[in-house]
């Protein structure tokens, strides 16, 4: 048998502690490891950065204009128009700034860069930003990480799609199979690696996805799109866009995805089939005063497939089935802001979200409403504040599956909070500081703090680096309190014995106190560099331990083994990103990007004190490497060639692999445009992660895919 539950491996039956723990010892690396190989990473990409210089020494830098990236549409810009557009970020400050002037580890995936990449999938554009770990488990599974920590149930990273988060309380993570907006509505995606908690709460620990889509002013044009893929993949898309009234737009869209699921490692076709049906609207008005109001809505039903693994009382004790699970929900948001002057705003936002889900993991429906107020002036020169109060209400059904239980199975959960943040000038054009604290009211664990202090220094406009230390916490689930989930059967010396997870009622947050470095520098007028650096200790990590074991006589005589979650560990992560940007002639450009982490996770308990497990380790690579080539070539042809390369993965039976995308597309100026992909051009199939929750993971083929749209 083998299972992964949050990274908990069990392999060839159970493992036992003595066999257990010396890997945990083993594995923690000592902080002089950090510091030597940061040091070395910091080395080669300053040699890269000098190597830019000497290739365009002779090319003056030029002035970079602030347009901000609302006003403009990047998709319609040509590569050397790109160079003029300098873009702004809301994610870091919860303000719009230069993302160059942005004191943290943030990364701005255009609309450009998801057009060009040839993305049909939120989760598969996020490859596109350094630092994160995207790892495909089945045709509708994902495992997406910042820095660690990878999981199908990422519990350390914050998802928002326009200021809706969509982390789920329930297992702690994200569905990322629902989260479908239309590729064409996406304007960026913001991509925080680092703790974002200040501003944005418990669970931005390890980094923050902010999704952000159009306004419907940006929209006002419609379009039909068709994609066809090898192995049976299709995506049908429309899309109406038009005005209301003097000052309002409206664009309503629907969407139609069917998938006919990957292969398994035999070559055979798998169960992991997958279908969707999603339709929207988004209406903006954008009044004289500047003053704006925006709602949107949208819902979605489909059915997923895939391939478990339950256990068994009878030899050889599990069971293999194909399972077809449901999932349908719907939200309604609206947000509105005016633009007191060029230092002060007010903005409101509120929102509904309905999900429901039944599969063989989960059977939940939740319904959620959230609250939230923000004010930025400044009090004096020099001096912003920006502070905000949020409440959420999130009620909660779940039923039990052949594997979880819940208990109770019904419950209600508020949240409130409430942050404040300066941003303080001590120096005109060359120092900034910034600090302020959230502080959060939870269910679970009460009053929670979570400060941040960054220090910006510009000494022009070429170059800037950043420093900061920040606090975050990422609070208990409904699974870590209540739930309960049978992992599997196995047979010893005549006994059967049986190990079941068990919640913990006294289950505190997790907690994070992250260390940050970071420089970014334009040699040339064409040409960035972005360096960042980490160093993040962490406390009370979830691991679980066993309790008393007892006899349970049915369905036959068996010894349960019970295994509680507790606050058993601490651990360390760290690393380097370095992300480069070439603009070799006025039609080529090429980027490139390079991760390395490093981590390690230890226990204070002895070895027989219990089976000691934890998600912490060997489910991250230590290092990535992607290139990126966007060429322009006459009569509107483009030619795009996206390299990626994953080193295998510490734990688990999951190599490394390199995948190479390449896009042929045709965009005139009237007409359709048409695309031609290929996707993971190097091998038949490779896969990328392993099992998780008993679910059989499946290879990524490759493919080849034709889309036509058609803007009308």
């Amino acid at each position: 048998m083998k299972c992964v539950l949050q990274g908990v491996n069990i392999r060839g039956g159970f493992r036992t502690p003595q066999r257990l723990l010396p890997a945990y010892s083993a594995a923690f690396i000592p902080p002089t490891v950090y510091w030597r190989v940061f040091s070395a990473s910091c080395l080669v990409a300053l040699l890269f950065t000098t190597a830019l210089c000497m290739a365009h020494a002779a090319e003056a830098p030029a002035a970079v204009t602030s347009e901000a990236p609302e006003t403009r549409d990047l998709t319609e810009l040509s590569l050397e128009d790109l160079l003029d557009v300098e873009v702004k970020v809301t994610s870091a400050s919860k303000k719009s700034e230069a993302l160059f002037d942005a004191s943290a580890a943030i990364y701005v995936i255009t609309a450009e860069d998801i057009r060009r990449s040839g993305a049909t999938s939120i989760v598969e554009a996020l490859r596109l930003a350094p630092g994160l770990h995207v790892a495909r488990i089945d045709a509708n599974k994902w495992a997406v990480s910042s820095r660690g920590f990878s999981d199908r149930f990422s519990n350390k990273l914050l998802v928002l799609i326009d200021g809706r988060s969509v982390y789920t309380p329930s297992f702690a993570g994200v569905w990322w199979d629902v989260q479908g907006a239309l590729m064409e509505d996406i304007d960026r995606i913001e991509v925080i690696r680092g703790p974002g908690a200040t501003l944005w709460g418990a669970n931005a620990v390890n980094g923050v996805i902010n999704i952000i889509t159009k306004s419907a002013s940006k929209t006002a044009d419609s379009f039909v799109t068709s994609t066809v893929e090898s192995g049976d993949r299709t995506i049908q898309a429309a899309r109406y866009g038009g005005k209301l009234g003097d000052h309002g737009f409206l664009r309503v869209y629907g969407k139609y995805f069917s998938d006919g699921g990957f292969v398994s490692a035999s070559g055979d076709t798998a169960a992991d089939r997958w279908r969707q049906e999603r339709t929207g609207f988004r209406m903006d008005w954008e009044r004289p005063g500047k003053r704006s109001t925006m709602l949107q809505g949208e819902m979605y039903q489909g059915h997923s497939g895939g391939t478990w693994t339950r256990r068994s009382y009878t030899p050889p004790y599990y069971t293999t089935f194909d399972d077809v699970g449901f999932a349908s929900g719907g939200n309604l948001v609206a947000r509105g802001s005016r633009v007191v002057s060029d230092f002060s705003e007010v903005t409101w936002q509120a929102y509904y979200d309905r999900t429901n889900r039944r599969d063989f993991l989960a059977d939940d429906s939740r319904d959620t409403i959230d609250l939230e107020f923000q004010k930025r002036g400044r009090h004096r020169p020099g001096h912003e504040v920006t502070y905000g109060f949020n409440y959420r209400w999130t009620s909660d059904k779940i039923g039990a599956t052949p594997i979880v239980s819940y208990d109770p199975s019904e419950r209600s959960l508020h949240l409130m909070s409430a942050f404040a943040q300066e941003d303080m000038v001590l120096k005109p054009n060359r120092l900034r500081l910034t600090f302020g604290s959230k502080l959060e009211s939870t269910h679970y664990t009460g009053m929670e703090i979570e400060p941040n202090v960054r220090l910006l220094w510009t000494p022009d406009r070429r170059r800037a680096g950043w420093l900061a230390v920040s606090r975050a916490v990422r609070t208990p689930s409904r699974f870590d309190r209540d739930g309960t989930l049978t992992s599997g059967v196995y047979r010893s010396g005549g006994s059967l014995y049986e190990w079941n997870l068990i919640g913990n009622s006294d289950f505190r947050s997790e907690e994070l106190v992250s260390h940050e470095v970071g420089y970014r520098v334009r040699p040339t007028r064409r040409s960035s560099v972005d360096i960042a650096g980490f160093y993040n200790v962490y406390r009370h990590l979830r691991t679980f331990e066993l309790g008393q074991w007892y006899i349970d006589p049915s369905p036959v005589p068996h010894v349960v083994l019970p295994y509680f979650v507790r606050n058993g560990a601490r651990g360390k992560t760290y690393g380097g990103e370095v992300a480069a940007n070439w603009n070799l002639t006025r039609a080529w450009n090429l980027s490139a990007a390079f991760t390395w982490l490093g981590d390690g996770v230890e226990t204070s308990l002895d070895e027989d004190e219990g089976f000691v497990g934890s998600e912490y380790q060997g489910n991250t690579p230590h290092t990535q490497f992607q290139m990126r080539s966007y060429l322009d070539l006459p009569n509107n042809l483009e030619l795009d060639v996206m390299l990626y390369s994953v080193r295998r993965l510490p734990s688990g039976n999951t190599p490394g692999f390199n995948r190479l995308d390449i896009q042929l597309g045709w965009r005139p100026p009237r007409g359709p445009e048409i695309s031609l992909v290929g996707r993971n051009l190097l091998s038949p199939s490779h896969r990328e992660y392993d099992s998780v929750l008993g679910e059989h993971p499946t290879e990524v083929p490759r493919s080849i895919y034709a889309k036509i749209a058609w803007r009308l």
